[in-house]
């Protein structure tokens, strides 16, 4: 049986730690593609988004937890 091996991550990203970086062209000609995306087909039941008015790359999202689960009708608030 051939061996497997899993890697280790050595690094991790904190989005505090880089509030004041300038968002690139490319990063916010993305992101608004991603919500354009998502605001042209119908997103997945319980999922609503609000991107910011002065920056669109802080985005608030809001679930709604689904039926069936331990998380029915809970409400999941994710803030920019």
């Amino acid at each position: 049986m051939p061996r497997t091996s899993v890697a280790k991550v050595t690094w991790s990203w904190d989005p505090l730690k880089h509030t004041d970086e300038e968002p690139t062209p490319r990063c916010l000609a993305r992101v608004q593609k991603d919500i354009a995306d998502f605001n042209a087909t119908p997103p997945p039941c319980g999922i609503f988004i609000a991107p910011d008015d002065v920056d669109i790359t802080k985005i608030s999202a809001l679930l709604i937890g689904p039926t069936g689960t331990p998380y029915e009708n809970g409400f999941f608030q994710f803030f920019k």
